[in-house]
């Protein structure tokens, strides 16, 4: 009789547990969807600032050229010139 009572209470019991389990199966899915969802908006947003730091520093290279260009220019037309004469 007692082993039976023993049962029928864990049968009773098992149903909640079996929710509680379920509920808390739930809740671990939706944090790590959370976590997921906040490391990914990281990774896009780290993703981002590092392309504006190449093109940053793209920038600076194509700026540094033109600069350097700008001043042979003036000599290159001077060779020309006296390519011209001679």
């Amino acid at each position: 009789m007692r082993n039976s009572l023993a049962r029928a209470e864990l049968k009773r019991l098992t149903p909640f547990n079996h929710e509680e389990h379920e509920r808390a199966k739930l809740v671990a899915v939706a944090a790590a969807v959370r976590r997921l969802s906040t490391f990914k908006d990281y990774w896009v947003d780290s993703t981002l600032l590092q392309n504006l730091e190449d093109q940053r520093i793209e920038n600076e290279r194509l700026a540094e050229a033109a600069a350097r260009l700008a001043e042979e220019l003036p000599e290159i037309h001077q060779e020309d010139a006296t390519d011209d004469v001679l």
